[in-house]
């Protein structure tokens, strides 16, 4: 019995150690074009096509087709339609944050939100409970910051795998940062409260990002300057992406990279665009 366990034990070692092996062996770090593709496919996907297509399950999308459609397609609207639209997605995403939340326990559901302050649909406030985006967001960040300080503390023979854990973790809250803020210009919310200065590059990175998606919240859906400030935001992401990789492969052994995976890989536990998901015309070249 005891022969049993020790050569079944050496076995399963044996399997980790090839997976490692062939990991090591085939990884290499995302190019700027890879990963600002990446950007732009999970912007659509988790800011209009899942919204739209997988989380709507009461018709809001159907008893308002012309509407959704022309968002989907990149019409702009006008300022009436852009309200209205924007309500109409906001009971979208309120009917599934339980959903939601089971994926990312970082979404931070808050109740009536600057009651006092003016909202981009022409009233006061986020009343109810809803996810603040912006809070939520921030959430992710941070605890994207805290998995790197994590990889850097990591000491002993558990060092290794406590690094690789951390690793999957930070591209996990890297992609649940722009999970939270693609939805962002399509829904009711009220300005940015203020931001402390950035203290590095990352955080201005962050800052960058989560300013020009607010900016886009506040114009026109798929106005010029809604897609201006968009393209802005999938800059700066894609800048923070860039950093967060090369953090990541300058700190992590060949065997640790290949077994956490790229920001692109099944260990991040992100979704993956669907191979056929629309791109609106302004962000195809973006």
């Amino acid at each position: 019995m005891v022969k049993r366990i020790v050569l079944g034990g050496g076995v399963i070692v044996a399997l980790l150690a090839l997976v490692a092996a062939a990991a090591t062996l085939t990884w290499r770090p995302m190019t700027p074009g890879e990963v600002r593709r990446r950007t732009v496919r999970l912007n659509e996907m988790a800011g209009i096509d899942t919204p739209h297509r997988t989380l709507d399950k009461h018709g809001v999308r159907q008893a308002n087709l012309a509407l959704f459609q022309a968002v989907e397609a990149g019409r702009p609207l006008s300022a009436a339609d852009s309200a209205r639209y924007r309500i109409l997605y906001q009971s979208i995403l309120k009917d599934r944050q339980g959903f939601l939340h089971a994926f990312d326990h970082e979404m931070t559901v808050e109740t009536d939100v600057g009651m006092a302050r003016p909202n981009n649909v022409g009233s006061l406030g986020i009343g109810g409970g809803h996810d603040h985006h912006d809070d939520s967001a921030m959430a992710n960040y941070r605890k994207l910051r805290a998995e790197l300080a994590a990889i850097r503390a990591a000491h002993g023979p558990l060092a290794p795998w406590r690094r690789t854990l951390a690793a999957t973790a930070a591209h996990k809250n890297l992609s649940d940062i722009i999970l939270h803020l693609a939805t962002a210009p399509q829904t009711k919310s009220v300005p940015p409260a203020p931001l402390a200065p950035p203290v590095d590059a990352m955080d201005a990175d962050y800052q960058g990002l989560f300013l020009a998606y607010k900016r886009a919240q506040f114009a026109r859906v798929n106005s010029p300057e809604y897609f201006a400030a968009l393209r802005i935001a999938l800059d700066r992401y894609s800048d923070l992406a860039l950093r967060v990789e090369a953090q990541l492969q300058s700190e992590l052994s060949p065997v640790e990279r290949g077994l956490a995976g790229r920001w692109d890989g099944w260990q991040s536990l992100t979704p993956p665009p669907s191979k056929s998901l629309a791109i609106r015309p302004e962000l195809i070249l973006a």
